[in-house]
């Protein structure tokens, strides 16, 4: 929960359309899990089942616990769309439980369903960053672009080659 209290989106579970398409996830008839994992320590701290029901049809199933309650079991639908590509093939979206706007990550933060980011009243971390320290992170990030360090006590990393003097 950021300072204006509002959870962030880097705060909660994310549930991207892409990287289960990409790992074949999305063939008709087929059941998978998919897991969180810790980065620290390599543990896995959850998992969904996902089962692709037919072409624009995907059942969730998961355990919630609440805070000080029992553990439920979520299973539902959440539809989705197969949308053409500019240069062939199709991309898919989901279509968020709640309010059916077409999207292609959903989250789940204070709710006990996967739901778009408006749905879940979240917002960014860097719009929840006061003025001041949200410069310094785009001083840092164009550093570390330009292979510099982070510092920004540390001299400006030179120009790269073939860089337009104007970009850099």
């Amino acid at each position: 929960m950021g300072w204006r209290g509002k959870d962030t989106v880097e705060g909660s579970r994310c549930l991207d359309i892409l990287p289960l398409y990409h790992e074949g996830m999305l063939h008709y008839g087929l059941s998978s899990v998919w897991c969180w994992w810790n980065n620290r320590s390599g543990e896995r701290t959850a998992s969904i089942g996902v089962k692709m029901l037919h072409r624009t049809a995907l059942e969730l199933t998961y355990t919630v616990t609440p805070r000080g309650g029992d553990p439920e079991e979520m299973q539902y639908i959440v539809p989705l769309e197969w949308r053409p590509c500019n240069y062939g093939g199709e991309r898919p979206y989901f279509f968020c439980p709640l309010c059916a706007q077409r999207v292609s990550k959903l989250y789940m933060a204070a709710r006990k369903y996967f739901a778009c980011r408006k749905c879940n009243d979240l917002a960014y971390a860097s719009q929840q960053e006061r003025y001041m320290f949200r410069m310094l992170s785009q001083a840092q990030k164009i550093r570390e672009k330009l292979g510099g360090s982070l510092c920004t006590f540390d001299p400006f990393p030179e120009r790269p080659r073939y860089m337009h003097r104007l970009t850099y």
